[in-house]
């Protein structure tokens, strides 16, 4: 199940933390781009406005809607991807957003 696999990966990763962004990636590579793209937009809302990693989430976000083809939605990240672009940005890393195991819990069912 989802759950052992993330257990793995926390492991391997050598720090033992978990975090919204290595579970939207981890779910978007299982097929599961619904939740994947729910993980991605709480990663999002526990980040500054001017967080590097704002970046890459709308990245992925754009990509997913782009492979479940609803172009509508991958046109608004993306236009939000562009406005980020060109606004002030930080290389300032904030702290690990971490999910708890209740999160696991419920993707595991």
């Amino acid at each position: 199940p989802l759950w052992l696999v993330y257990k793995d990966m926390e492991a391997k990763s050598g720090t033992g933390e978990r975090n919204l962004d290595d579970l939207g990636n981890l779910l978007w590579k299982m097929g599961e781009f619904a939740l994947a793209e729910k993980y991605f937009m709480r990663f999002l809302n526990a980040l500054s406005i001017h967080d590097n990693r704002m970046l890459d989430a709308y990245r992925n976000l754009a990509a997913i809607a782009r492979q479940v083809k609803d172009f509508d939605k991958c046109a608004l990240y993306e236009k939000k991807l562009l406005q980020l672009q060109h606004g002030p940005r930080t290389n300032k890393r904030r702290k690990t957003i971490k999910i708890d195991d209740d999160d696991m819990v419920k993707i595991g069912e």
